[in-house]
C-alpha cells in the first residue's frame, strides 16, 4: 500500500494541474463582459451584515466580536470543502475535515463555530447522490475512543441526523480494526454494516458525517474513506439542487445555486462570479444556524454556572444517542477563578473544550484551552475538577481562557454504554480569587510547576502533531489535491480576495520550531533509545512510512505549485518562499514534521514524555503567545527573497 502513494500524489497532481489548466487558460466567452467584482462586494457585504448581527446580540462581548469576521471566514472555508465534495468524485471523495488536514503542525487549527474541539476528527462530505451506492472503509485508530458515521438531511442550513452506525453500538469491526461500511438505498447482498440513506437524500441534498474521537493524541485517528460502487454521478457535476447542500435556490434567486449554472461557466470570471453569488446567498442563513447553537450552548444560563448532563440528541439535531453534555458559560475577572466540578461518568471518552460566547472554539494546539479522560486529573472521590481561569492558577486541570474573560463551556460523555443514563447529574460552579484556586479544590489535587506544565504543553504539541499527521496519511490522503485546489484558487482570485473571503491557516513561524519549547527534548528520546532499544526501534520502523509521508507530500506538493505558477504567473515569485518555506506546508515544515513524529512515535512507546522541561523551553511556554506574535520569519523570508524567481528573470 505505502509503495503506491507516490504513485497516487503523482496523478493527483497531474490530473488537477491539467484540470486547473483547462479552467484558467480557457478564453473569455463574448458574452461574459463583467468581472466577478460585483459579486464579491455582495458577498463581502453580506459578511460584513452577519458581523453586525452577531455584535448586536445581547451576549456579545468586544472580545468575541473580534473574531466575528474570522470565524466567517472560517465557515466559507468550511462550506468550501463540503462543496468541492459535493460536485467531484475526484479520488474517492473530498472529505472537510476538522481539526484540517491542511493545516500545519505546532500551530493553531481554524477556529469554527459548532463546539469544534481537537478531541474528535470531524470527516464531512455533501456528495451523497440520492440512489448512489457507497462502500465507506476505515480502521479504528489506536487512540479512537467513540466512533460514529451518520448520514444528515440538509434543509436549507440546517443538518438532522437520519441513521447512524457507532462503535460499540452497532458497528461491526473486525479483530484486526478494520471495517465495511455500505451506504445506500439497498442493503448489498452479504453486507455486513449497513446506512440506508434514503431519509437523508430524499430532496436531493445529503451529508455523510464521520466522527473519530480520540483521547490520547499521540496513538493517532483512525483512517477512512469512501468511494461510489454503484449508480455513481458524472465525475463532475453540479447537482440540481446546487452547490452547497440544502440552499434554497428560489430565495436566492440566482442560477449560481443551480446545475444552471454548468453551462455559465465558461472563464475565470463567471467561475469566480457563481462562487461568490453562492456564498453570498448563504452566509446569512448559516451564520444564524450557529447563533442558535451558540445560545443553546450554555451562554444564556446565569453566570459562572453549568446546565446538568442531558442527552447530546436534545441539544442539537445532530448529536449522537450515545452521547450526553453538560453546557455553561464563565465570566471572570483577571483575579477570578471558576472551579467546574464534573461528576465520572463511565463512557469510551470524556473532555471539555471553551469557546468564546459564539460557540466559536479558543485557540486549542498552543493553549491548554481542552482537556479529556487522558490528560485531566479524576479525584478519587467521584468528580473531576476543572479550573478555568486568564492565568495559571499552579494546580491540574486549569483551562486557559486564553485572553477572553466571558466564553461558552461544553462538556462531553461519547459512548456511554448501553444501560448507562447520566441524564439529569448536576455539574457545579464555583467562583474563587485564582490566587486561592488550592484552597477550595481536594486536598489530593496535584500541583504544576511552570516546568511541568511546559513539559504537559509539549505533549500536546507534538501529540496533536502526531495525529494531524496521520490523518495526512490515512485518513485525508488528498492533502496534495486540496492544497493545489486552494492554492489554485488563491492564484484566481488574487490573495487579498481570497483571504478576505477564506481567511488564512494560523501559521507559527519556523524559526520557532527550532527553539527547545517546540523541538523534541533529545535527551529523552535518547535515554528511551538506550534503555529500551526493542520498543524504540519498532516505534521507528512502523512510524517510517508516516515520516516518508511527511517529507513526500510537501514534495509533491511544490511540484504542483511550480507547475501551477506557469500558469498563475503572479505566484512565480512567491514559489521558492511557498515551496521550501512555508511554515505549514512547505518541504522544510515538512522534514521537521517527520522529526518531531519520530520523536513522538518513541517516547509514547515507552510512555516516557519528560515531566518536567530546562529553564529556557519552560520561560518559552510560559511566553508563548508573545513568541508566535513578535517572531517574524526574517532570517528564513530573506533566503526565500533571494532565490525569488520574479526578480531573477525581471527585466
Amino acid at each position: 500500500m505505502v509503495a503506491t502513494k507516490p504513485q497516487r500524489a503523482g496523478l493527483t497532481t497531474i490530473a488537477l494541474v491539467g484540470a486547473l489548466s483547462v479552467l484558467i487558460t480557457a478564453p473569455r466567452a463574448a458574452a461574459d463582459t463583467s468581472s466577478f467584482q460585483p459579486a464579491l462586494d455582495q458577498l463581502l457585504n453580506a459578511m460584513q451584515q452577519a458581523v453586525s448581527y452577531d455584535e448586536s446580540l445581547p451576549f456579545a462581548t468586544s472580545e468575541s466580536d473580534a473574531m466575528l469576521l474570522t470565524g466567517l471566514q472560517n465557515t466559507n472555508y468550511e462550506l468550501l470543502s463540503a462543496g468541492l465534495s459535493r460536485v467531484t468524485e475526484l479520488f474517492n471523495g473530498v472529505f472537510f475535515q476538522s481539526p484540517e488536514a491542511v493545516a500545519g503542525d505546532a500551530a493553531d487549527s481554524r477556529q469554527y463555530f459548532q463546539f469544534f474541539t481537537p478531541d474528535i476528527y470531524y470527516h464531512a462530505t455533501a456528495g451523497l447522490a440520492p440512489g448512489a451506492t457507497y462502500e465507506l472503509t476505515g480502521t479504528v485508530g489506536k487512540g479512537t475512543e467513540a466512533l460514529a458515521i451518520a448520514t444528515e438531511a440538509i434543509t436549507g442550513s440546517t443538518a438532522v441526523s437520519k441513521s447512524s452506525l457507532e462503535l460499540d453500538h452497532g458497528l461491526v469491526v473486525n479483530p484486526d480494526g478494520t471495517f465495511t461500511v455500505d451506504i445506500g438505498p439497498t442493503d448489498p447482498s452479504g453486507a455486513v454494516n449497513f446506512i440506508n440513506d434514503t431519509d437523508a437524500t430524499t430532496n436531493g441534498d445529503a451529508s455523510l458525517l464521520i466522527r473519530d474521537v480520540l483521547g490520547d493524541w499521540a496513538q493517532g485517528p483512525g483512517s477512512i474513506s469512501i468511494h461510489c460502487v454503484a449508480d455513481c454521478p458524472a465525475f463532475f457535476s453540479i447537482p440540481s439542487t446546487g452547490i452547497f447542500p440544502g440552499a434554497d435556490a428560489s430565495a436566492a434567486g440566482a442560477d449560481s445555486l443551480t446545475g444552471a449554472s454548468a453551462s455559465q461557466i465558461n472563464s475565470v470570471d463567471s467561475l469566480l462570479t457563481t462562487l461568490f453569488t453562492a456564498f453570498g446567498n448563504i452566509v446569512g442563513p448559516f451564520n444564524q444556524e450557529n447563533m442558535g447553537l451558540a445560545e443553546v450552548a450554555g451562554i444564556e444560563l446565569p453566570a459562572n454556572t453549568m446546565s446538568p448532563l442531558a442527552p447530546e440528541t436534545s441539544v442539537f439535531a445532530t448529536g449522537l444517542p450515545s452521547a450526553d453534555v453538560s453546557a455553561g458559560n464563565f465570566d471572570l475577572t483577571p483575579d477570578q477563578a471558576l472551579i467546574v466540578q464534573m461528576p465520572d461518568v463511565p463512557s469510551g471518552y470524556s473532555g471539555i473544550e471553551l469557546m468564546n460566547v459564539f460557540g466559536a472554539a479558543l485557540p486549542f494546539t498552543l493553549a491548554q484551552t481542552t482537556l479529556n479522560n487522558t490528560t485531566a486529573f479524576a479525584d478519587p472521590d467521584g468528580y473531576t475538577y476543572y479550573v478555568v481561569s486568564a492565568t495559571n492558577p499552579g494546580v491540574a486541570n486549569w483551562l486557559d481562557s486564553n485572553g477572553v474573560s466571558s466564553g461558552e463551556i461544553f462538556a462531553r460523555f461519547e459512548n456511554l454504554p448501553d444501560g448507562t443514563d447520566p441524564t439529569g447529574l448536576a455539574v457545579t460552579t464555583e467562583v474563587v480569587p485564582v490566587a486561592d484556586v488550592a484552597n477550595y479544590l481536594p486536598a489530593d489535587t496535584p500541583t504544576v510547576s511552570p516546568a511541568e506544565y511546559a513539559a504537559d504543553m509539549s505533549q500536546r504539541v507534538f501529540s496533536y502533531d502526531y495525529a494531524l499527521d496521520l490523518s495526512r496519511e490515512h485518513a485525508q490522503p488528498d492533502w496534495v489535491l486540496q492544497e493545489l485546489l486552494l492554492h489554485g484558487l488563491q492564484g484566481v482570485m488574487g490573495t487579498d480576495n481570497f483571504q478576505a473571503v477564506f481567511g488564512s491557516d494560523p501559521t507559527t513561524p519556523l524559526e520557532l520550531r527550532f527553539t527547545p519549547a517546540l523541538s523534541p527534548d533529545w535527551a529523552a528520546v535518547d535515554h528511551d533509545v538506550l534503555t529500551h532499544p526493542i520498543a524504540s526501534l519498532e516505534a521507528i520502523v512502523s512510524n517510517l512510512p508516516l515520516a516518508a509521508s511527511d517529507v513526500n507530500l510537501p514534495v509533491d506538493l511544490a511540484i504542483g505549485q511550480t507547475a501551477l505558477s506557469l500558469l498563475l504567473p503572479q505566484q512565480l515569485g512567491s514559489l521558492v518562499n511557498d515551496t521550501l518555506f512555508d511554515p505549514n506546508t512547505g518541504i522544510i515544515a515538512g522534514l521537521l514534521n517527520a522529526r518531531d513524529d519520530l520523536a513522538t512515535a518513541i517516547l509514547t512507546a515507552n510512555a516516557d514524555f519528560p515531566t518536567q522541561l530546562g529553564s529556557l523551553a519552560t520561560t518559552e511556554w510560559a511566553n508563548m503567545p508573545e513568541l508566535v506574535q513578535s517572531s517574524a520569519s526574517t532570517l528564513l523570508a530573506d533566503l526565500g527573497a533571494l532565490f525569488n524567481p520574479a526578480d531573477m528573470f525581471a527585466g
